[in-house]
């Protein structure tokens, strides 16, 4: 362990496990952390209405980590999960997508599943005139499709409502096409003044102003 980056992972580790979260997750089958590092930002963020009955809307799930972070936190959530399942450079998505089936088991009755494209789907829940009180977008990273996402969660989220835009900062010295920064960048300007920004780093939280 001679590495920054492995470093960094102990460190993290260390963090998660002294966290208040840390016997959610015993148990469950995971290959990968991308989440824990940014529960004590949303915990903080979300506090003030953590205890009210909400309608979450998740783009991009995954093995269900931070499916179970809403479910746990947000004691009176009810989650949708949006995500493709497709396979990776590193893992089927068959197998992804039995650690999400998994994972969040126990929470069946919360948790809705919707298997499939999310421009698709976040158009059909539109049609259905769905809203939303939370919006955690983590999907395809590729800029076209985050701008996508973003426009069509505008649309579902409700006034006072909360988006997060995740990897905000990921790989800066890749492909502008390839990173979610810039159609971030693209919605926050086209709609200044119809929301209050939460938070910025590696991560963006706003919280809608407008009906």
């Amino acid at each position: 362990m001679n590495t920054r980056h492995d470093q960094l992972r102990v460190r993290l580790r260390q963090a998660f496990e002294a966290g208040p979260w840390r016997t959610w997750f015993t148990e469950k089958d995971f290959s990968e952390d991308w989440s824990s590092p940014y529960f004590p930002l949303w915990m903080k963020t979300l506090a003030p209405i953590r205890h009210q009955p909400l309608s979450v809307l998740e783009i991009g799930s995954f093995e269900g980590r931070s499916a179970i972070f809403w479910l746990e936190y947000l004691e009176n959530c009810n989650l949708t999960c949006i995500d493709h399942f497709a396979t990776t450079k590193k893992r089927s998505g068959a197998e992804i997508e039995r650690r999400f089936d998994l994972n969040p088991a126990c929470y069946a009755s919360r948790i809705r599943k919707i298997k499939g494209s999310s421009a698709r789907v976040l158009a059909t829940l539109i049609e259905k005139h769905e809203a939303f009180d939370l919006i955690y977008i983590d999907g395809c990273h590729y800029r076209d499709a985050v701008f996508i996402d973003t426009a069509l969660s505008w649309q579902l989220l409700k006034s006072n409502g909360y988006i997060i835009f995740d990897d905000y900062a990921h790989e800066p010295d890749r492909n502008p096409a390839e990173r979610p920064q810039g159609a971030i960048d693209c919605f926050l300007k086209w709609h200044c003044g119809e929301y209050a920004e939460v938070a910025r780093g590696y991560q963006i939280i706003i919280q809608k102003t407008t009906c």
